[in-house]
């Protein structure tokens, strides 16, 4: 009798514990997975931020004339700087622009970047917001082109694939103060 006892207690610990790796397994897929399409989201803001922030920090740089900025708006800013360091000044351009193709998720946006009339999609991921906000010498936001001495920059993307139904998201932002606006 206490033989089949034993036996009994055995399987039913050794079945817990079954249970219980199983479980844990389960939920280092899930990790795992999660982890998968986070670091892809992560790889392409620090690519598309690390862009925007190197340009942005040359603008005005040997314009020798004081339009610097030529447009800057909410979600587009254009603006010259000499960004080849070839002697010629160069115009730039960052927009957000309705991507073209089938989309899911909240908004089907992309991040053009427009050197000389040449554009390049600068993100693989889907864009939900892209904001430029301009500061003037006192810190107060300004929309006058000539007057603005920083840009600060919000970016928010998601992946283009879901997982387990949610779109994995990240969000930057950074205020830039270029040299050559001062």
């Amino acid at each position: 009798m206490h033989g089949m006892i034993d036996y009994l207690g055995s399987l039913i610990i050794s079945g817990m514990v079954f249970l219980v790796l199983m479980g844990f397994y389960l939920t280092m897929g899930e990790t795992a997975a999660t982890q998968t399409f986070n670091s892809g989201i992560q790889e392409d803001l620090t690519s598309t931020t690390e862009i925007l922030e190197y340009d942005l920090r040359k603008i005005g740089y040997r314009v020798s004339d004081s339009v610097k900025v030529t447009f800057a708006g909410p979600d587009k800013i254009v603006f010259r700087t000499d960004i080849d360091n070839n002697g010629s000044v160069d115009s730039i351009q960052f927009s957000m622009v309705t991507a073209m193709g089938p989309s899911g998720g909240s908004n089907p946006y992309v991040v053009n970047r427009t050197v000389n009339g040449v554009t390049a999609k600068l993100t693989r991921m889907r864009v939900t917001n892209l904001n430029f906000t301009y500061y003037n010498a006192q810190g107060a936001v300004t929309s006058v082109l000539k007057d603005i001495i920083s840009v600060k920059v919000s970016l928010a993307m998601e992946n283009t694939v879901a997982y387990d139904g949610n779109f994995p998201k990240a969000y930057w932002e950074r205020v830039i103060k270029p040299q050559n606006l001062r």
